[in-house]
């Protein structure tokens, strides 16, 4: 599983000077990871063809199957800002959409963690583009790191599988190591979480 291109998302959400712009190759980086995500999480995930399928469907399967939980209602808060900026000509990015995107993050995690919560409100206050791209960088951040997670735990039971067939006394493997942020994206130069 390959960590994202930190640089290649820089370059097409924080570095791109047209809003609209940014946030349709957020959106897309969204989708991709999604899609990944739904890849690893399917056991025949040819049958779908999730590439395919609306991002609407791809929200709702991955919250059917417990992957996205708490950020099902975020992923859907972006679709409709997509979804107005595709279908109004005349649209332009707005405080209210951002609000309307950090909305269920802020709430996701309001009882769990204050201190995220917390945060989340002042980057939903900072400046459109820099409170839109850390919206994306947070919402992929979150993905991948599941994705990472899952696939750490698919790799373990491959390997439990393997121990277990090979007979009583064959070594069973450790559990599956935890995730590291780092290997969530290459390219970065900021250590920790969000700039």
């Amino acid at each position: 599983m390959e960590p994202l291109d930190y640089a290649l998302f820089r370059a097409h959400v924080y570095d791109e000077p047209n809003r609209l712009a940014a946030f349709l190759k957020g959106h897309l980086w969204v989708e991709r990871c999604l899609n990944s995500y739904l890849d690893q999480a399917l056991v025949r995930a040819e049958v779908l063809n999730i590439a395919k399928e609306s991002f609407s469907r791809k929200v709702n399967l991955a919250e059917a199957l417990g992957l996205v939980e708490n950020y099902a209602s975020a992923l859907r808060a972006m679709n409709a800002v997509r979804n107005r900026i595709a279908h109004d000509l005349d649209h332009e990015l707005a405080r209210d959409d951002v609000k309307q995107m950090y909305a269920p993050l802020i709430a996701a995690v309001a009882t769990t963690d204050p201190d995220l919560s917390q945060g989340l409100r002042m980057h939903a206050e900072e400046p459109l583009g820099e409170a839109i791209s850390k919206w994306f960088e947070l919402c992929l951040s979150t993905l991948q790191m599941r994705v990472l997670a899952m696939h750490a735990e698919n790799a373990w039971h491959e390997d439990l599988s393997a121990a277990l067939s090979s007979g009583p006394r064959a070594p069973l493997p450790s559990a599956p190591n935890k995730v590291n942020p780092a290997d969530v994206w290459t390219n970065r130069t900021v250590s920790g979480g969000l700039d």
